[in-house]
């Protein structure tokens, strides 16, 4: 880093402070209170991140920390916090213990473990050392360019962190689970069969869920959580890219790329998962490269060194692989056959041959057997803990996949999965379509960034570099296996591929050809961060974090925050319209249906509700109804006072599950447009007409909704497309 003068910043500081305080003394007074403001809202999030990385210390301190730099001994406890840590929330929800005072002493004493613990190795001269790696001098004018454009996403990142979460996904069941795990009087983890994807494993939503159990109350912290993950994927790439002898400039360069990718601001924006499964992941793939490519020491092993380099890192890598594939279902499918065939076999084949070459020294030949062991033990727990969980609700591992295969019995959830695969699309390798799609899926990773990838040839013959590059391939090719899977769920591949163009930029001859050709990357990388920010400010984040106050919401209910229902009514269209009125205006009391809506998080009330790919709580609700009023007085039996139907979302379902053959029987082509087309859309809503019993039901619910709307308190949107809540008659 460039040296800086003390005495010239103090006054360079004071003389900024006197100007600001001349022009207007109310600007230092608002900087002060946003900065606590902000500072109060970062503790849980802070709290969680400490306690991951002092819990994960117990697993890294087990390797060579003298083969280490401070970086990756940090990256690597962070990500493997991130494993324990899941779990130990995920028993505390299990046994109830979820009450702020016990998460709060759990969390305090898995960081003052990861402080002592951290002082015993400094006492023994056992810390990373910072000469494992050749350290480097000053910043020059390219580079501290380009940590300015960093430092700027990170803000940008940072004022997104602070804006409440909206996007589907995460309002459904990243962090909408939580809202019914803690229904149970005292909170607790309990079986979900109204939200298809709450089946899943949750372990980095867990960590998500205890940021949220231990504030005061708010939801800063999954975001804020995320990222971090974010961070450490940056991060990572760039301990990666030094340790291949990438110069600092090009690093510097793939960590704007990263962080300026649409990809990534996509998913820093709200509490994504993609991010935390694409940094246990990469870890692991890191650490396993270490393994093979270092000596005990941490410096680079030669070509005709054949001893296993860092083998206390084998079961680090084992538990964050662990991690990665439990985290969520896509990694398993697009990056376990990859990471198996390029990285874990190489470096199982590494340490048995140097098991082999140390076993004419006593007690040493065993040694890579026993790392292999306890990798493979490590890697199992997470498995252990949340596939344990499945087992222990829906008696699947798998929920809510493979149901045929661990309950063979029951139809509907056979049914359910089904319905969900068909729904995405799958299609086969050896089919036209897959590889009609593959180069236009492909572009969902924009080009621009890829095409430095055109100077491969360049790096091909440096170590590793090949690998890099098939296991992207090998990763495309099984993602594109569904073909409307998500493009983030490339984020690992993309992050490797901006590391490759980060290694051919390091071998290109100096030259204005080079000079340009990255010029033109910042270039495009800043047009994208400036994308983003009028992005931002268009919704409202950046209002919304100069006005919050944490204080004043943290003794209120915060879901009724009038400021917070503002931000909804501004970027929810006409459902944010009818949350502003029930969340800061209807009474708390009673429980809301929702129907075609399925975002829980959003509502102050408690909701009823089921997702699209879930049986139809209406239709369980209103079985034996012979007419509307008898649904209307089944639903008052249930404690539910109001009603909220979304036909926006009901539209939305129709032209994303509605069958070909469905739409041409009603002479159907787009279901957006010609929506005012369809006399009953209502029998084009899977979870009803998919259901045995909605020909019986189907005009005593029909009754029951038109006297919803009939009787609405609150209408938005234009008729047929609208939103409505009412009071149930």
């Amino acid at each position: 880093m460039p040296r800086i003068n003390t005495r010239s910043a103090l006054l360079v500081a004071g003389g900024v402070l006197a100007l600001a305080l001349t022009w207007n003394g109310d600007i230092v007074w608002f900087a002060v209170s946003r900065a606590l403001n902000i500072a109060a809202a970062s503790g849980a999030a802070a709290a969680v991140v400490a306690a991951i990385t002092a819990l994960g210390l117990t697993v890294v301190s087990r390797a060579r920390w003298r083969g280490l730099t401070l970086l990756e001994a940090g990256l690597l406890a962070f990500g493997c916090g991130a494993a324990l840590l899941s779990c130990v929330v995920l028993a505390a929800g299990l046994a109830g213990l979820t009450g702020k005072g016990v998460l709060w002493l759990i969390t305090a004493l898995l960081i003052a473990c990861g402080v002592i613990g951290v002082a015993a190795v400094a006492w023994h001269g056992q810390l990373p050392s910072a000469h494992v790696i050749p350290p480097e001098g000053a910043y020059g004018a390219c580079e501290a360019a380009l940590l300015a454009a960093v430092i700027l996403a990170v803000l940008l990142m940072s004022c997104a962190a602070i804006a409440p979460p909206l996007l589907y996904d995460v309002t459904e069941y990243h962090l909408g689970a939580l809202a019914d795990y803690m229904a149970p009087a005292g909170g607790r983890f309990t079986p979900m069969p109204h939200n298809f994807y709450a089946r899943f494993p949750f372990p980095v939503e867990a960590l998500y869920f205890l940021g949220c159990l231990l504030e005061t109350p708010r939801d800063f912290a999954p975001k804020l959580i995320n990222m971090a993950f974010v961070a450490g994927c940056a991060a990572l790439m760039g301990a990666w890219l030094r340790r291949d002898g990438v110069a600092r400039v090009w690093r510097m360069l793939a960590i704007l790329l990263f962080l300026a990718h649409p990809i990534v601001l996509e998913i820093s924006i709200d509490a994504y998962i993609d991010a935390a499964s694409a940094f246990l992941l990469l870890a692991s793939l890191f650490a396993m490269t270490l393994v093979e490519n270092t000596d005990k020491h941490g410096q680079a092993r030669t070509s005709t060194d054949k001893r296993a380099g860092l083998p206390g890192l084998v079961p680090v890598a084992g538990l964050l692989m662990g991690a990665a594939l439990v985290s969520k279902y896509t990694v398993a499918q697009i990056c376990l056959l990859p990471a198996v065939v390029l990285f874990v076999l190489p470096m199982g084949w590494v340490i048995l041959r140097g098991g082999r070459a140390r076993a004419e020294q006593a007690g040493q030949g065993k040694r890579g057997v026993r790392a292999l062991v306890f990798a493979l033990a490590l890697g199992a727990l997470p498995l252990v803990f949340w596939l344990g969980k499945n087992v222990a609700f829906y008696g699947n591992p798998l929920e809510p996949f493979f149901e045929r295969v661990f309950r063979p019995s029951d139809a509907a959830a056979a049914l359910r999965e089904q319905f969900y695969i068909e729904s995405h699309y799958p299609q086969s390798f050896f089919s036209a379509g897959y590889w009609i799609s593959l180069p236009l899926r492909i572009g969902g990773l924009q080009w621009l960034w890829l095409a430095p990838i055109a100077g491969f040839p360049l790096v091909a013959h440096r170590r590793g570099a090949a690998r890099l590059l098939a296991f992207c391939v090998l990763s495309l090719l099984l993602w594109n296996l569904v073909r409307e899977s998500q493009t983030r769920f490339l984020l690992p591949a993309l992050v490797l591929l901006i590391m490759l163009s980060a290694r051919i930029f390091n071998e290109m001859k100096p030259g204005s050809l080079r000079a340009v050709f990255a010029a033109l990357l910042v270039i495009m990388s800043c047009s994208s961060l400036a994308l983003h920010a009028l992005r931002l400010g268009g919704g409202g984040v950046f209002s919304y974090a100069a006005r919050f106050s944490f204080d004043a919401a943290s003794r209120t209910d915060w879901r009724r925050d009038e400021l917070r229902a503002r931000f909804y009514r501004d970027n929810l269209g006409a459902l944010g319209e009818i949350l502003f009125v029930l969340n800061t205006q209807a009474p708390a009391d009673g429980k809301t249906l929702l129907v075609y809506e399925a975002r829980p998080w959003l509502f102050a009330a408690p909701v009823v509700y089921n997702t699209v790919f879930d049986d139809s709580a209406l239709v369980k609700l209103a079985r034996g109804a012979a007419n509307g009023g008898e649904v209307a007085s089944r639903l008052r039996q249930a404690g539910i006072t109001r009603v909220l139907v979304n036909r926006h979302e009901l539209r939305r379902f129709i032209e994303q599950y509605a069958r070909p053959w469905q739409l041409e029987r009603l002479g159907i082509r787009d279901p957006v447009a010609e929506f005012d087309r369809i006399a009953a859309p209502e029998d084009l809503y899977p979870p009803f007409y998919l259901s045995p019993e909605w020909p019986a039901l189907r005009q005593p619910i029909m009754e029951f909704l038109a006297l919803s709307r009939a009787r609405a308190s609150s209408v938005a949107g234009r008729p047929p497309v609208e939103t409505y809540a009412a009071p149930v008659p």
